[in-house]
């Protein structure tokens, strides 16, 4: 078995020179059916893990050179690298109401094609087509395995999940492995083609509920309400959505250094022999353990190098179309709806639309769109109908040369500004205070609560110190009176000490007030506004944190207006200044027998105070 082993590595090297080589002439169907062959043999459901694993990623350098060159039956290949995609029994969910709202759905008879490829492809005998058709179909004759399970190997504990995760860092850390003529370009084009043929095949599993019409520019801020938990959120298409939002945080939630990514990839790179336990381990490191220092140390330079370009390039594809965008923003919405069994990913989405928010360097869709492209199609339009057909012509040619050129370069299409970021995270991250979850895990409620902290936190912020338009101050109003109204409304009546309403009473009754104080120094709220922030808090007097805050938010006005209006401090008013000078002499004199009137002058010096006070009050 040795020798096979070392034979089969010698194979897998030389296949994935020629992967990563001659792209140009792979894009042009080269060898097409011979390498179809060979990697349905390496992703055989009985070989060993890691050489399945490996074929992953062969078989993405062999995809993403192919394009939209690639035929029917390897896109098909493609949707089932994973095991257990697509579901052998689809429910109506992902039959019926998905892909007629999925814009790159598949036809009805290319889903039959599809099931009929998935089917065959459990038996080993799926059948490829080569480019010549009077050849016929080719059944594969052998349908053993090449590198059968060994008997000490560890087996995965999810394989499903395991595989997924695999498929998304090979999407990523393989596009930069090609060496195109073209490089710059043809990687762009690459990740793009693979993040769509992912959206068309494995997203609408993973993420049924996924809002194909959700647009960040224009958001719909339709107030959540309370939900139930999910059914499905440890099953393997939830565990996937979970490893979906975290792959897409790594990118848009780094450190300085991008040191999260560049790190797991020297990681996976240096253990992967050492590393028995299930996604980072290569059948081909006899190769990496016998090179020297000196090329160990290059070959890690090269790992980070590589490692920074996917990072930018990924980021770059990820904030370079309206499309992309809003695929972003709506997995995080997804984020906000997980149930707290994953809070970690829950937190990744709050800590990016956090970072997003805080940090100088802004994304291209946070920046401000121009005036001018705000009505930018309805004016061409409008331009082209007035034109004669030569100065039509001469103009087209001119934004297609300089002014097309220059919007893209400055991603102008791409912003939406700071003021609709902050409206749909306002909005999508109030979910986690709305999940009705039963009261039998406190670490789960626990979790709940620390989430719901870390957004009030996020509101605090924008409230203080970023500038915000009347409509964005009105949205987080009406945010905060749901939040309010039914996480301590009628449901919450009999304040229970382990509930999220008694955790988050104190904090969320300080945000919504001061919130509102300041929202009424800059903006005028409406009065339909005021009218339901009188009911909601009448209807919440039964709570104590409540009549504490309202006391602590009326003492604070009375010394804010007592400053600026009278320019008294309170804590420090004239008449208690005198009386303490006026009580150190007496102290300082030390006579023991005190005479009437001096011990009577400080109730008449009282009484002038509270007399001084009230003419002041009623001072115009």
């Amino acid at each position: 078995h040795k020798a096979h082993r070392e034979e089969l590595e010698q194979v897998l090297q030389l296949l994935e020179k020629v992967l990563t080589l001659l792209p140009e002439l792979l894009n042009r169907r080269w060898q097409c059916h011979s390498l179809a062959r060979i990697l349905h043999k390496l992703l055989h459901p009985g070989n060993s893990w890691k050489l399945r694993r490996q074929a992953i990623r062969y078989f993405i350098l062999w995809y993403q050179a192919l394009g939209d060159n690639a035929p029917d039956h390897i896109h098909q290949m493609f949707a089932s690298l994973v095991p257990g995609f697509p579901p052998q029994t689809p429910t109506t969910t992902t039959t019926t109401s998905r892909p007629e709202r999925r814009k790159d759905k598949l036809t009805t008879n290319e889903e039959k094609e599809k099931r009929e490829f998935f089917d065959t492809h459990q038996h080993v005998t799926s059948i490829f087509h080569c480019n010549n058709l009077q050849h016929g179909p080719v059944t594969q004759p052998n349908g053993t395995p090449i590198l059968p399970v060994q008997s000490g190997e560890k087996p995965l504990d999810n394989e499903t999940l395991r595989f997924f995760e695999a498929l998304l860092e090979f999407m990523v850390t393989q596009v930069v492995k090609v060496e195109w003529r073209d490089k710059n370009t043809r990687q762009h084009k690459s990740f793009q083609f693979l993040l769509e043929r992912f959206k068309s095949t494995y997203l609408r599993y993973i993420c049924p509920e996924f809002d194909d019409k959700f647009s960040l520019y224009r958001p719909n801020l339709e107030l959540p309400i309370m939900r139930q938990p999910s059914v499905n959120s440890q099953n393997n298409y939830g565990l996937c959505k979970v490893a979906l939002i975290k792959w897409l945080a790594s990118f848009t939630h780094v450190t300085k250094k991008d040191g999260p990514f560049i790190n797991q990839q020297n990681i996976i790179t240096s253990h992967e022999e050492h590393d028995d336990n299930y996604k980072r381990t290569s059948i081909t490191q006899s190769e990496t353990n016998s090179l020297s220092p000196d090329v160990q140390d290059n070959h890690q330079q090269q790992v980070q190098d590589d490692g920074q370009a996917a990072i930018l390039l990924v980021r770059e594809v990820l904030y370079g179309s309206r499309d992309n965008v809003n695929f972003v923003h709506e997995i995080y919405r997804q984020a906000f709806l997980l149930d707290f069994t994953h809070a970690g990913a829950i937190r990744k989405a709050i800590a990016v639309y956090k970072d997003w928010i805080q940090m100088n360097e802004l994304p291209a869709f946070m920046l401000e769109p121009l005036d001018s492209h705000k009505d930018g199609d309805e004016m061409r339009r409008c331009e082209e109908n007035d034109k004669s057909p030569s100065d039509s012509y001469r103009q087209t040619r001119l934004r297609n040369d300089s002014y097309l050129g220059a919007i893209h370069r400055e991603n102008l299409f791409v912003r939406a500004g700071l003021q609709n970021v902050l409206q749909v995270f306002i909005t999508q991250a109030s979910n986690v205070f709305f999940l009705n979850a039963p009261l039998t895990s406190a670490t789960l409620l626990e979790e709940q609560i620390d989430s719901c902290k870390r957004v009030l936190n996020v509101y605090r912020y924008v409230v203080m110190h970023a500038r915000l338009e009347p409509a964005t101050w009105d949205q987080l109003l009406r945010v905060l009176l749901q939040i309010t109204s039914l996480v301590l409304g009628e449901k919450s009546k009999k304040k229970i000490t382990d509930s999220i309403g008694g955790k988050l009473a104190p904090a969320i009754f300080q945000t919504l007030i001061v919130t509102w104080i300041k929202a009424n120094l800059n903006v005028v709220i409406i009065n339909q506004l005021w009218d339901e922030f009188l009911q909601v808090l009448t209807n919440l007097t039964q709570w104590e944190e409540l009549i504490r805050e309202w006391a602590k938010t009326l003492d604070t006005l009375t010394r804010v207006l007592a400053r600026h209006v009278y320019n008294l401090d309170l804590n420090d008013l004239p008449l208690d200044r005198l009386s303490e000078q006026k009580s150190k002499k007496r102290r300082g004199v030390g006579g023991r027998t005190v005479s009437a009137s001096n011990v009577q002058s400080p109730r008449r010096r009282s009484m002038d105070r509270e007399t001084c006070v009230i003419s002041k009050e009623n001072a115009p």
